[in-house]
């Protein structure tokens, strides 16, 4: 109970990703994710990463989006085991 209060609130101009999306997220730039031969929680990570335009391309072919670079050469503002925090402001959203 006390580490539910004792999590740190995001800020409004926060993006939170879960350490794996992240993880995907760095996949996807060295090259070495082959979406064809994912799991299943790891291609739900690909469409979240999608949908927040940190990736663009369909089907087996993505690439990160400027955005998504962007997010790779900044620092977390915020990081714990299971989250990392990231200003929005500076990934152009």
């Amino acid at each position: 109970m006390d580490d539910v209060e004792d999590a740190p609130v995001p800020q409004p101009d926060e993006l939170r990703l879960l350490v794996t999306e992240y993880a995907t997220l760095r996949e996807i730039w060295s090259g070495i994710l082959i979406l064809g031969q994912t799991s299943a929680s790891r291609r739900e990570d690909v469409e979240f990463l999608r949908d927040l335009g940190l990736i663009e391309g369909q089907g087996q072919s993505v690439v990160l989006s400027d955005s998504g670079r962007r997010l790779l050469e900044l620092e977390p503002v915020r990081q714990s085991e299971m989250v990392l925090g990231f200003d929005r402001t500076m990934l152009g959203f």
